[in-house]
């Protein structure tokens, strides 16, 4: 017998069953909301502000792994990204019931990509293309107008256009070397290399100085497959550059495209010796001796880096084979003296600092050599030696 929890009479039969199905069951205890399903509105500014923070990391690698990716290529990654990190979580807010919030989270985003794409670049000066549209209006034949806004066009990627700016210049003033140069930029872009080369070669003609075309007309050559054009123009641009940088580029481009070029080596070495990179410039002159065995520069420069890193073994025995190749370079004398006398081969030292006296014919190294073998018979020191 059984009795009503409730009540406590008796239940028999389907009274029992009835009263059991009476009787409520508990209800589980409420789920506890997180963070995020508290804060719908903050975890939509986080979205947004998130979908910013992947776009960067993600481009920051996709230009590691392709330093030439485009950045019309960046700029379609960053809008499909944020456009599905929007909405996903605007779908997530939709399942919590909130369904303003997700629907203004995507139609922003649409808003933002709208805007973005469609809002006007402006110049250094704060001047769109629309502004230059009206100056072109008032004045037809205005040259800086239609240039600047060639300008403008190129920076946005839409070279079709630059290009018919870049041209309407070169009518109104075919002497323009800046339009032709840009003009080839744009059409080399545009995978169109025999016209990029055929304005370079006028901008070079227009201002023969211009090593940036000598650069650039160099790697469209290279990549039309003409090698010792590019080869040629690389090694102009390395001639006549004052820009360190450019320079360096263009060593490293005319290395990577005739590997046994030793006089590409051997410029680079210099540059790195300059910098005080001595481990990388003692790679780059090994490189010209490998190619070159004869190269009594190459040595020369090896020994001096060594002796700055303080391997003087190293240094002595490539000075030494400097002048077994030149027997009359009183240089290669003198620092060889100087690493003896760091060795503390002091016999050594003046032997060929006295050999450097004997056959110099530079008043200010016979000096120096003088200075050094007077200190080095009176008071011990390391000497310094000359860079060539």
């Amino acid at each position: 017998m059984k009795f009503c929890p409730q009540c406590g009479q008796k239940l028999m039969g389907s009274n029992l069953e009835d009263k059991q199905g009476a009787i409520p069951k508990p209800e589980a205890p409420p789920r506890e909301r997180n963070w995020f399903e508290r804060h719908l509105n903050w975890t939509m500014v986080l979205a947004w502000a998130g979908s910013y923070l992947i776009v960067f990391i993600v481009a920051f690698l996709v230009v590691l792994a392709d330093p030439n990716v485009s950045g019309d290529a960046l700029t379609v990654m960053g809008y499909i990204i944020g456009l599905i990190i929007s909405i996903a979580v605007g779908q997530w807010v939709l399942r919590k019931k909130n369904r303003s919030l997700a629907w203004l989270l995507i139609s922003w985003t649409w808003f933002f990509l709208l805007i973005t794409n469609k809002s006007p670049i402006q110049d250094a000066y704060g001047r769109t293309t629309a502004d230059y549209d009206k100056a072109i209006e008032l004045d037809p034949g205005n040259v800086d107008a239609y240039y600047q806004r060639g300008d403008a066009y190129d920076e946005m990627g839409e070279y079709g256009k630059a290009i018919a700016d870049y041209s309407r210049v070169i009518e109104l003033d075919p002497s323009h070397a800046l339009a032709y140069f840009n003009r080839a930029y744009a059409y080399g872009e545009m995978g169109e290399y025999d016209k990029a080369i055929a304005d370079y070669s006028k901008a070079i003609d227009l201002n023969p100085s211009d090593v940036e075309a000598y650069y650039n007309r160099g790697l469209d050559y290279h990549n039309k497959g003409e090698v010792p054009k590019a080869v040629r123009d690389l090694e102009k641009c390395i001639e006549l550059s004052t820009d360190p940088e450019l320079t360096k580029d263009a060593r490293q481009v005319l290395i990577e495209l005739d590997p046994g070029n030793v006089d590409a080596y051997y410029q680079r070495g210099d540059a790195y010796d300059e910098m005080g990179e001595y481990g990388k410039a003692i790679a780059d002159y090994s490189k010209v001796i490998e190619l070159d065995p004869s190269h009594a520069l190459a040595y020369f420069n090896r020994a001096y880096a060594y002796g700055e890193m303080g391997e003087y073994d190293k240094a002595i025995a490539d000075y030494s084979k400097a002048i077994d190749l030149n027997p009359s370079d009183v240089e290669a004398y003198y620092n060889r003296g100087l690493d003896y006398h760091n060795k503390g081969e002091v016999p050594k030292a003046m032997s060929d600092l006295e050999k450097c006296i004997e056959l110099s014919t530079d008043p200010e190294l016979t000096k120096d050599a003088r200075q050094a073998l007077f200190e080095i018979k009176n008071s011990p020191g390391k000497g310094e030696s000359k860079r060539r």
